[in-house]
């Protein structure tokens, strides 16, 4: 897919409130997470870059679970267009600034200099997700947030950590060692369910997921009932019918039989 004319004018609009040294109001922050675009100068499709587009983000956290005091972890953060949702979220909500802390990690710099004018509230962290020296040294969390790329193969460099799997279903497991609540924006395919774009709530076979939840203890329920399927033309990039998923993990025997 190309960028148009007027793609790129918005982007380059974009870029130049970026580069400014000015601080950004409300809107300008918004302008920037919704027109700054990948595509530019990106390969998005290589990378499985491909944002959140910003209202399904803001739909998303319906099911934050809306705390007065909340800290939160953004994996695989982009340009922050989630964890910027969040953070609108809690302060329409009535939330105060110092009762929310919110970390993104991303390992794409240029990401992150973006991401960094529209959340400069974030912790940024530079850093490949599946790496285990990344994610242990962040702390605990009460949630995670994740659009995480799909269908790429991350190095498994310490398999006592997490399991071979794509790196959508990695994405969560990584979610559940910190967290006991994630939500997470995945392909319908990868899911145990489809909702989005059908007449009905149907259960499906997903046979990597079901492995992937035999072997881990990592499971993917339905959400409160939010149809993505509007958003499907939505990407820039790509055209994606998409499931908002509660990501938590069954409390088997063993770890029970550990933790006492």
């Amino acid at each position: 897919m190309k960028v148009s004319k007027a793609q790129t004018k918005l982007h380059n609009q974009a870029e130049a409130l970026i580069d400014s040294n000015a601080p950004l109001t409300m809107e300008e922050r918004y302008f920037i997470a919704e027109n700054w675009n990948p595509m530019v100068n990106h390969n998005v499709g290589w990378n499985a870059a491909f944002f959140t587009p910003m209202d399904l983000a803001r739909e998303m956290m319906m099911e934050t679970l809306g705390k007065d005091k909340t800290r939160v972890l953004d994996l695989c953060a982009g340009i922050g267009r989630l964890a910027f949702s969040y953070w609108r979220k809690h302060l329409q909500s009535g939330g105060r600034p110092e009762d929310i802390e919110i970390v993104c990690v991303e390992l794409n710099p240029d990401f992150i200099r973006v991401g960094e004018r529209i959340l400069p509230e974030a912790t940024w962290v530079r850093g490949d997700i599946f790496q285990r020296s990344v994610i242990e040294g962040l702390g605990r969390f009460d949630e995670v947030i994740s659009n995480p790329p799909y269908g790429l193969r991350p190095e498994l460099t310490d398999p006592n950590w997490l399991t071979k799997a794509p790196s959508q279903y990695m994405a969560a497991e990584v979610a559940m060692k910190v967290s006991k609540h994630a939500i997470f924006l995945l392909n319908q395919g990868d899911c145990p369910f489809a909702y989005s774009g059908r007449q009905r709530f149907e259960y499906t076979k997903a046979e990597a997921y079901t492995k992937f939840n035999e072997k881990t203890g990592v499971v993917f329920e339905m959400n409160c009932g939010l149809d993505t399927s509007a958003y499907e033309n939505a990407w820039k990039g790509t055209k994606q019918i998409t499931e908002i998923v509660i990501v938590s993990k069954e409390q088997r025997e063993e770890e029970l039989a550990k933790a006492a």
